[in-house]
């Protein structure tokens, strides 16, 4: 540590750098960092949300910081603000969409005028399905209530083409159901399907030889007696779904005919375990190839929005062979199981190789090790960090990847090591308080010649001796190396050890999809 620092005036993590009082702030662990922009917390609350809150703030108070800070960003610049959020959700980035539509629903409430109308206009972008109108009305109305404008945009997306499919698909949500919704907007049928589609939709007692074929489908659906009749029906009628299905006759013959149909990729990875308890995906049979196929194809990931995380916990969900909230057990297939790992690879964009030497270094502090991803409560910071980890590690030309708290620990990943390996050796790796110092003084006592260090984290440090940002300046002159860092996030919280006036750093979230493109990018020398 004295060798590594001895030409700099250092204070512990405890007080802010010499010189940098007004550029830090204290975070939640009692450590000295950087504050994040609301343009990065905005990011960070779309693809990591709130939920569950962190090990040190609750879910409650993150959410409320989190919302205060898109406020700004919708002040500041909301047609901005508009155009990221539409981006983030419509190209995959974040494992969830309920973040966006809140988001989306706080520029139509509280924005501009000018602010309003864009996200108003950019609603169906957004609200692809029936179960994002639900959620985003609910949110609207909890926001001040249904302006004018809002209640024709909402009215009109249920005009648009597809809008009976997904009515019929997602009956209600979080006590929302689309009579509700059609109450507050009153939209105008353009022709005598639709006006019996909302009839029904309000009333479904009421029936008409104009409502939609999958109603009528969905109707002769509910009145099947058994799992034979349903599972005929369901292969005969495409727009049938296992969400229309009544839950008395879904048995394993309507699941094989759903499978067998060909489900949304994101359906058939939600469901795998349940597919695998009706014993339909068997050891060598047919159709676990053919549902191994359709997991393991990136085109077919990323065109269904598969988030990679997304990926992951269905990795570590089906692995187990129990369900996390329910009683659910199954025997696990192996070629399903190596299929979810491939598909995790996959469901990234595709990206070149990242250049030079690579240091990963996953905190694997009591902090990343507590908490619940996405609502998983089997899924931890650190889990997540770990999948990320083993995604650069295998795209890096050259790489290293250890776990830190306040000292390191060689985590031996490999360009070949799965994904159960890596997340079993964080998942009992955890331990210790948070030093992102810690990396760097290794580095540099070893003498390990690195390009770039990518440090998945929370932030929350607090214990080491050195700023991380002052330890990496440190190691460039010792080692006479331009060393850059990526800072991968995994909580929505307001903090950063990147220094925001290092060029040479660059802080991303740690769930973004397109991480490892924005490495290889940063790594070979670009700006971003």
């Amino acid at each position: 540590m004295d060798a590594l620092t001895e030409t700099l005036e250092v204070r512990t993590q405890a007080e802010p750098m010499f010189g940098r009082e007004r550029d830090m702030t204290v975070n939640s662990a009692g450590g000295w960092v950087f504050p994040v922009n609301d343009r990065t917390r905005l990011d960070r609350f779309l693809m990591l949300g709130t939920e569950g809150g962190t090990y040190y703030t609750r879910q409650k108070q993150l959410t409320a910081d989190n919302a205060e800070a898109v406020r700004r960003c919708v002040n500041n610049d909301g047609t901005a603000t508009v155009a990221r959020i539409v981006e983030v959700s419509s190209s995959g980035s974040a494992p969830k969409n309920d973040q966006a539509l809140f988001a989306l629903a706080m520029c139509a409430s509280y924005g501009k005028t000018e602010t309003r109308d864009k996200a108003l206009r950019r609603l169906p972008d957004v609200a692809r399905t029936g179960a994002h109108i639900l959620m985003f009305t609910r949110f609207t109305h909890a926001m001040g209530g249904l302006r004018k404008a809002a209640k024709k945009a909402i009215g009109d997306w249920y005009r648009q083409e597809g809008a009976a499919y997904q009515v019929v698909k997602y009956r209600q949500r979080n006590g929302w159901a689309h009579r509700d919704v059609l109450r507050l907007t009153h939209p105008k049928p353009d022709d005598d399907a639709q006006d019996a589609l909302f009839g029904w939709a309000v009333d479904p007692g009421v029936d008409s030889p104009n409502l939609p074929p999958v109603v009528h489908d969905w109707k002769t659906l509910q009145a099947c007696k058994s799992d034979k009749e349903a599972a005929a029906l369901v292969a005969s009628r495409p727009a049938l779904t296992h969400e229309m299905v009544p839950s008395e006759v879904k048995g394993p013959l309507t699941w094989a005919a759903l499978c067998d149909r060909g489900m949304p990729i994101g359906a058939l990875v939600r469901n795998l375990p349940t597919l695998t308890r009706h014993g339909l995906l068997k050891p060598l049979a047919d159709r676990t190839a053919r549902t191994a196929a359709a997991i393991r194809s990136g085109k077919r990931l990323r065109k269904g929005r598969v988030h990679p995380m997304s990926m992951l916990i269905a990795s570590i969900v089906y692995r187990q062979g129990k369900s996390v909230r329910g009683s659910g057990e199954w025997e696990t297939t192996a070629e399903i199981s190596e299929a979810l790992e491939a598909g995790f690879h996959a469901a990234f964009p595709p990206a070149p190789d990242i250049p030079g030497r690579l240091y990963v270094a996953v905190d694997v502090s009591s902090s990343m090790g507590w908490g619940r991803l996405m609502g998983m409560p089997a899924f931890t910071p650190a889990q997540a960090a770990a999948g990320m980890a083993v995604c650069l590690t295998r795209r890096a030309e050259r790489s290293v990847c250890y776990g830190f708290a306040d000292e390191m620990r060689d985590l031996s990943f490999n360009r070949g090591m799965s994904l159960s390996e890596a997340e079993k050796l964080v998942r009992e790796m955890n331990f210790g308080a948070t030093d992102c110092a810690v990396p760097m003084i290794h580095a540099a006592e070893q003498k390990i010649p690195v390009d770039c260090f990518v440090v998945l984290t929370d932030n929350e440090t607090w214990c080491g001796k050195v700023h991380p940002a002052e330890a990496l300046a440190a190691y460039r002159k010792q080692m006479g190396i331009p060393s850059r860092l990526v800072v991968a996030a995994f909580a929505s919280n307001g903090f950063t050890i990147a220094d925001p006036n290092d060029a040479g750093m660059l802080d991303v979230v740690g769930f973004d999809s397109s991480v490892p493109a924005l490495v290889e990018r940063f790594a070979g020398g670009s700006s971003a």
